[in-house]
Order: structure tokens, then C-alpha cells, then sequence
């Protein structure tokens, strides 16, 4: 069951990266289908960091379009629709490790996630599904992570950076799902990392920009933007004869 072990640590990793909320275009990280992408006059002037506290919480409160990316010692691109308040949430996503690729889907509606790996030995081909009920606070696989609010919790600095973009550090120690074993890894390297945000004239988060580099030379940045605000949210359930129970090994793996 090594593999498992292997495919669960990486899975986490891939997780995180979408829970953070962290890709799209640095400096711009808008999506041209958001009609809210234009900036506007009407995002008042408050401290960055209670811009940006509000930002997320606003987006968070909605639904929305979420795309990711990174580009580094892997590249990574993902696409998915979120609804917070009526928990659905799909993510599709791609991860290029040279020499192989792995895909991603993953569906959440209620307590009940599903997910389906694609180029990982080791793990089943069918839907793995667990019900979040079952999942320990914290876990990669935690749907709560997701919560941008909390994001913003983590923010050391903030200024504005222009009219409507905020740069300063995160302290990504702070995490639910950073670990002890890779706090300690990177220590005070994790309480500093770079970042750069938009905020559209309605006062969404339209993106967000992570330089991971500070953590890890190499590692490269990821990105996250939202778009299409307050549109409803369809998620497919997959068939119940295509789906098995995860891996418990790979659930605590995950920290689950």
C-alpha cells in the first residue's frame, strides 16, 4: 500500500492548493466571463487588509467560478464552480509532473465528496467517495478549508498595491492543513510567503497570487481566480455502480 501512501500525500498537496484559493494571471487575476471584472471608483478605500477580509467574505457568501493554476516543479490547471452556503462544489484538475500526468475530479454536494484520481498506481479507477461528516477538522480532505474568510485570517501585512490590488504576506503556518512535520520543515519561511489579490468594483475577490518560491525555491506560484458571481451551481453525483468507498489508508493519509 505504499503507493497509496505516495498518491495520498500528493493528493493532500493538489487539495490544498484549490483550498487556498491561490491561481490565476498574477497582478490581473480576473476572468475575462466575470462581468464585475472592470474596477470601479465604488470599492471604498479601507485598509487593505479589511478590503480584502471583506472581499472574501463577500465572495464567500455566493456562488462562483474558481479556476487554479501553478507553475513550477509542476504545473497545475483546474476548473471548478463553488456554492459555500448550499455545499456543492466540482473541481477538475490537471497536474503535469513531466514525467507523468495525473487528473483530478472531485465532487461535494452536502456530506457526501467524491473523487476520481486518473494516472496515480495504487488507487482505485472508480469514484472514491467519503462522507465529510467522517472527516477530521483540518484534513486535506476537509471541505470546510475551503472557507475564504478564514483565508484572510492568515494575512501578516496587506497595502494597496494601485487602485484595486492588495500585496503583502501570508502566514501559511496558520492553514488547517498545514502539518507539524512540514511547519517545522520550513519554519519561519511559512509565516512570510507573498501574495498579491484583486478586488472588482462590486467587491469581490476576482484573484489571488501566491509566490510559493519563498517557501521553496522552484516551487513556482499559485494562483486562483473567481468569477461568474451569484450563478447557480449544478454538480453531477456519479452513478452509484461507478462509485466504491475510499481508501481508508489514503483518508489518513490525508489527515482524514
Amino acid at each position: 500500500m505504499r503507493r497509496v501512501r505516495i498518491a495520498g500525500v500528493l493528493l493532500a498537496g493538489i487539495t490544498a492548493l484549490a483550498v487556498a484559493g491561490c491561481n490565476a494571471d498574477k497582478g490581473t487575476a480576473t476572468d475575462s466571463s466575470s462581468p464585475s471584472a472592470a474596477p470601479s471608483s465604488s470599492v471604498p478605500k479601507t485598509a487593505a487588509k479589511d478590503a480584502l477580509a471583506a472581499a472574501a467574505d463577500k465572495t464567500n457568501g455566493t456562488s462562483y467560478r474558481l479556476r487554479v493554476g501553478m507553475n513550477g516543479m509542476m504545473t497545475v490547471s483546474g476548473l471548478g464552480n463553488v456554492e459555500t452556503m448550499s455545499k456543492k462544489y466540482d473541481m477538475d484538475m490537471t497536474v503535469d509532473m513531466g514525467s507523468s500526468k495525473l487528473t483530478m475530479q472531485t465532487v461535494v454536494v452536502d456530506t457526501d465528496m467524491y473523487i476520481k484520481i486518473k494516472g496515480m498506481p495504487g488507487l482505485p479507477s472508480q469514484w472514491m467517495k467519503v462522507s465529510t461528516s467522517k472527516i477530521k477538522p483540518g484534513s486535506q480532505l476537509d471541505p470546510n478549508t475551503q472557507n475564504l474568510v478564514t483565508m484572510a485570517d492568515w494575512v501578516v501585512s496587506a497595502e494597496w498595491d494601485g487602485e484595486y490590488a492588495v500585496k503583502g504576506t501570508l502566514d501559511m503556518s496558520k492553514s488547517p492543513t498545514a502539518t507539524e512535520q512540514a511547519k517545522q520543515q520550513l519554519g519561519d519561511k511559512a509565516k512570510a510567503v507573498p501574495f498579491t489579490a484583486t478586488i472588482d468594483r462590486n467587491g469581490y475577490l476576482t484573484g489571488m497570487t501566491l509566490d510559493m518560491n519563498a517557501m521553496m525555491p522552484g516551487t513556482g506560484s499559485m494562483t486562483a481566480s473567481y468569477s461568474n458571481f451569484g450563478e447557480p451551481v449544478t454538480v453531477t453525483v456519479p452513478p452509484a455502480n461507478q462509485v466504491t468507498p475510499m481508501p481508508a489508508e489514503l483518508i489518513a493519509a490525508m489527515g482524514g
